[in-house]
């Protein structure tokens, strides 16, 4: 009888971890977490909205533009930089985001094999999500199978933490080879900015104190 109890209180608790660290595939309340970016350049990428009026991006995206935009609900809206940390490839823009939900940063490192949705804008056309896991985190960035391609820099990284959808990192980029004087893109790869470091760009820029952005990820509902 004891270790009957024994197994069933063990099979429990391997339940609730499994269900707090279980998402199904994200679905339109991440997707509109996710806008396109574009600046007065040419240059196009995709951001995240983490808070009112405040989207994330890749600092390399706007690297030669003056004024960035960005695009939901099928138009265009005037930006202003705000903060750019070029060595994290990290830039926080300025911009009405209307009724959009700020996707909640995660909090918690993933694990080995985690698994991760990449979503963006590549190549500057439709909103597009591809899954993967996470392979390898550096202690600077997350090494994933999610595939992406030029347009999606900037997008987000989607995880699960207690059963939620949170940002765990920024897409930077993908893999590639040069093989006769061309580069050939690696498949099911991509890099990310950790969400920790994303955190830390806030904070050291002093935002927290503005109340801006209010880093409880686990507050927002999906």
């Amino acid at each position: 009888m004891k270790t009957t109890a024994l197994f069933l209180t063990l099979l429990l608790a391997s339940q609730t971890a499994y269900s707090a660290n279980y998402c199904s595939t994200p679905g339109s309340k991440v997707f509109e977490s996710i806008v396109r970016i574009a600046g007065d350049d040419g240059s196009n990428g995709s951001g995240i909205v983490i808070a009112k009026n405040l989207i994330l991006t890749a600092a390399h995206v706007l690297d030669e533009a003056q004024i960035p935009y960005i695009g939901y609900d099928g138009t265009f809206k005037e930006g202003r930089m705000l903060l750019i940390d070029e060595e994290n490839d990290l830039a926080l823009l300025e911009a009405p985001t209307g009724d959009l939900k700020p996707l909640a940063i995660g909090t918690e490192d993933m694990e080995i094999n985690d698994k991760v949705w990449a979503v963006g804008y590549p190549r500057a056309t439709v909103l597009t999500m591809t899954p993967g896991v996470l392979e390898n985190d550096d202690g600077m960035t997350l090494h994933t199978s999610a595939e992406i391609d030029s347009g999606d820099s900037g997008g987000g990284l989607i995880g699960c933490q207690q059963g939620k959808h949170v940002l765990a990192g920024m897409l930077r980029g993908y893999g590639a080879i040069k093989r006769g004087g061309e580069y050939i893109k690696i498949a099911n790869y991509s890099a990310s900015v950790a969400a920790r470091s994303i955190t830390e760009f806030i904070q050291i820029n002093n935002m927290l104190a503005t109340n801006q952005i209010q880093l409880s990820p686990l507050e927002t509902k999906y």
